[in-house]
């Protein structure tokens, strides 16, 4: 109860925090393009691996390769 009433005190400033935490917010911006490049990469790499695997099952099943 006493870390309510602490609170209730600092928002009305009637007392100062004893600690401040200082958050410095990310460009969105910045932080969307990264996130689609590396989503682009993923989808890059999946289609690879994907062309890949089928290539090796084409020829272990005996098939030409286009």
């Amino acid at each position: 109860m006493t870390s309510i009433k602490e609170a209730g005190a600092i928002k009305r400033n009637e007392v100062q925090a004893s600690r401040v935490t200082e958050l410095t917010l990310p460009d969105i911006k910045e932080v969307r393009e990264k996130t689609a490049k590396l989503n682009l990469l993923h989808v890059c790499i999946l289609a690879r691996t994907l062309q890949t695997g089928n290539k090796a099952d084409a020829i272990q099943q005996g098939q030409q390769q286009p």
